[in-house]
């Protein structure tokens, strides 16, 4: 599957240390994406070193597209103007902004527990694997209300 990463999907992947879920995708991004996360102060130095590793072998950057202005952040903005560009069907984010903006444009989106459940409908990680992985989200200071932590537990199977 292609997709395009913003920033915030990859530094939630990378808190819980598990940049190994992103295998299952064909992974697109900008350099404003990059500089967003790299640049970003709550990352610590193995985090960083992971997200360097990341980008400089998982992650295709692309440089030829045509910037659309949509209001949002750059690195949010890049990545839906490629999604546009190059005709990528899903785009990788939990801003809930740049979320509705690349839903408008009629480009599917998949956030961080997107990435988990697809790893565990691929049957990659364990539902008890999934659990903790959401827990440690948390912890990590990923918001979900009550009513999505209790859907995506049922979902898993608990």
């Amino acid at each position: 599957m292609k997709v395009v990463a913003n920033s915030t999907v990859l530094i939630f992947i990378s808190k819980i240390n598990r940049l190994d879920l992103l295998e299952v995708m064909e992974i697109y991004s900008t350099e404003e994406v990059k500089k967003e996360v790299l640049s970003m102060k709550e990352i610590n130095p193995i985090e960083k070193e992971n997200l360097e590793k990341l980008f400089s072998e998982k992650i295709n950057i692309v440089k030829d597209y045509k910037k659309m202005n949509l209001g949002l952040d750059l690195g949010e903005e890049s990545a839906i103007s490629v999604c546009i560009n190059k005709k990528i069907p899903v785009f990788l984010s939990d801003d809930k902004k740049a979320r509705r903006v690349a839903e408008y444009l009629s480009i599917d989106v998949i956030g961080t527990l997107g990435i988990i459940f697809i790893n565990f409908k691929n049957k990659i990680i364990t539902k008890e694997e999934a659990r903790e992985l959401l827990k440690k989200l948390i912890s990590n200071s990923y918001y979900i209300s009550a009513e999505l932590y209790a859907k995506v537990l049922e979902e898993i199977g608990f």
